[in-house]
């Protein structure tokens, strides 16, 4: 639209457009009102304001068509003027609710809360929503959509990082909606729309999402960037794609920083770790103070995106999808804490990380805080396969235990099926091919050939119970980080 987020200017030019084909398509007022009425009725109901509005808005419209010089039109104008003024008429005069926006102070508070993590997720939500629909009732009274976009885009970003109920994202996603029918051409609800589908692992939406917001703002390196880190995670056939993007923004945008992590990512995957760290060292040497590139340049150059040796070390695999830079170094700390914590023999000071991104409901951490059995460790949310099959394995659930929780996750039916194996030696005989890695496996996943290797090793008998304890943690963690483009290096007889 012509007017970008001028939500009111946009609105009159549609009952002008709408105006204009009515005395076009009918030669009688009759026939022109109704047609009128019908579309006015239907873009009422796209933006949704107060009746008092709307008289404003069709007052405006028509005030811009008094040149129009057709007998009809100029009939229709002054039948929708007197329409509008015996409404006023009938309707008893009364003040109406007078209504304002929330205070900045209010919603800078909750950005706080979010940030920090002060309350629960379903607290923060609805403190969220709250404060979205007060601002929505003032758009709709006054057309002034300024607050409910900006809350919905900045707070909306940062909720999104924890994990919200499913009627939260429900929720969510309706005022996501909303708030692109008040402004079509916010470059940041767009985004917001986009990681709303990531979030639920609905990439065809997001790409959706993405690529039209290339097309309505092509000069923007947002839908640019997300789109190449969207195409690096869908592999190798598409990092041509991914790497034209980053380069375009780069160009254009030498010092966007996030640009340069991203081409990072594919510098890695590309198996080139050496280009990747001197492009960001050569751009920090231009830009020192970019936070988010020095710390990825810090991390990348010690090595904490990498799982400690201490643990079952994690390797890429070149066929596989890769995560990206900013997961791996996300999982990378959480491993090397984890890993520590291991070493250390007791956890007291020792996993604030840990404890803290499973409180946010990450299933990598939770699994980390359930294996060690921190105090404060949440409860198991039902879709984290690792999380629910490390209480099986540290509670010596029975076989039947084991096949129902095979039947809850038919995703992860190989790995539940060699946990139940190795936490049972004594069903190493079975001819059941169910349990077999060594019959001619489909080993389509580098996890898959790992349990094949360590499988044999356990039919052997020469794993004791401390290995097995090391390998059934490797496939759990494995899982927990939904990661089937990293492979655990074989554990040692």
């Amino acid at each position: 639209l012509p007017n970008d987020d001028i939500a009111r200017q946009n609105q009159m030019l549609m009952l002008q457009a709408v105006f204009r084909h009515a005395v076009v398509r009918y030669r009688d007022v009759d026939g022109a009102r109704h047609f009128f009425n019908r579309r006015f009725a239907a873009v009422r109901g796209l933006y949704l304001h107060e009746r008092d509005y709307w008289k404003g808005v069709l007052a405006d419209a028509l005030h811009g068509l008094d040149h129009v010089g057709s007998s009809v039109a100029a009939d229709l104008a002054h039948h929708l003027r007197d329409s509008s003024a015996a409404q006023r008429q009938r309707v008893p005069s009364r003040r109406s609710r007078q209504r304002f926006p929330v205070e900045e102070a209010v919603w800078r508070a909750l950005e706080h809360d979010i940030v920090n993590f002060v309350q629960p997720v379903s607290t923060l939500a609805q403190r969220f929503f709250d404060i979205l629909e007060q601002n929505q009732e003032y758009a709709q009274a006054t057309g002034d959509s300024y607050n409910f976009v900006r809350t919905l885009s900045n707070l909306g970003t940062k909720l999104l990082e924890y994990q919200l109920s499913e009627a939260g994202m429900a929720r969510t996603g309706v005022m996501i909606e909303h708030g692109l029918v008040w402004e079509p051409a916010n470059e940041y609800c767009w985004m917001l729309w986009a990681r709303w589908f990531q979030v639920q692992g609905r990439r065809q939406a997001e790409e959706a999402v993405l690529r039209e917001a290339l097309r309505l703002f092509p000069r923007r390196p947002t839908a640019k960037v997300e789109l190449a880190r969207l195409l690096i995670d869908r592999g190798r056939e598409h990092w041509a794609e991914a790497e034209d993007y980053l380069h375009r923004t780069i160009d254009d945008r030498p010092d966007n920083g996030h640009a340069h992590v991203v081409m990072a990512r594919l510098l890695v995957v590309r198996e080139r770790p050496a280009d990747a760290e001197r492009m960001l060292a050569e751009f920090l040497a231009r830009n020192p103070d970019n936070a988010d590139v020095r710390e990825a340049h810090h991390k990348f150059r010690s090595g904490a995106y990498a799982a400690p040796a201490a643990v079952p070390r994690l390797e890429l695999n070149e066929s596989a999808t890769t995560s990206s830079l900013e997961e791996v170094l996300r999982r990378g700390g959480l491993a090397g804490e984890f890993s520590r914590a291991l070493m250390a023999g007791h956890i007291n000071g020792h996993t604030d990380l840990i404890q803290r991104e499973s409180k946010r409901g990450d299933a990598l951490a939770g699994f980390y805080s359930q294996w060690l059995m921190l105090p404060d460790t949440p409860a198991c949310p039902p879709h984290a396969w690792a999380w629910n099959a490390c209480l099986h394995w540290q509670a010596s659930k029975p076989a039947r235990a084991w096949d129902e929780l095979e039947k809850g996750f038919p995703e992860a039916a190989q790995e539940t099926r060699f946990l139940r194996a190795l936490a049972y030696p004594g069903s190493s005989n079975r001819t059941d091919s169910r349990y077999s890695y060594a019959q001619g496996e489909a080993l389509s996943r580098p996890v898959d050939a790992a349990m094949h290797d360590w499988w044999e090793l356990a039919e052997s008998g020469d794993l004791d119970q401390s290995q097995r304890e090391d390998i059934a943690c490797a496939v759990m963690a494995c899982a927990a980080a939904n990661a089937p483009e990293f492979v655990m290096a074989t554990v040692e007889a």
